[in-house]
């Protein structure tokens, strides 16, 4: 038997977040990095998701109330090349919109 969709109101909220950097990371390094700091737990709880990557960037799906954590852990990070948020958007569509950059998604 299947179950009803939850009302609008009452589903997770997500953010996509655009991650930049310059120089030899690739889109695994970020992710264990990530992983690494916030730990397994957070990162389940915030359902941290690698939507897209591509050369220099990744796009990131979490809950928006972990926005602030994932900003945190790219701060403490320790890969060869300083990774920074470049966009916080609540849809692809909006993400593509704002960046400078074309995103592969």
């Amino acid at each position: 038997m299947r179950r009803k969709a939850l009302p609008k109101h009452m589903r997770w909220r997500y953010r996509y977040v655009l991650v930049e950097w310059r120089g030899n990371v690739n889109a695994g390094q970020v992710m264990a990095e990530i992983r690494r700091i916030l730990g397994e737990l957070t990162c389940r709880l915030a359902d941290v998701r690698v939507v897209g990557a591509g050369v220099g960037h990744v796009v990131i799906r979490l809950r928006r109330e972990y926005v602030w954590h994932l900003r945190a852990a790219l701060a403490l990070s320790h890969v060869p090349a300083p990774l920074r948020v470049g966009l916080v958007s609540g849809t692809l569509a909006a993400l593509r919109r704002k960046s400078k950059s074309p995103i592969n998604v």
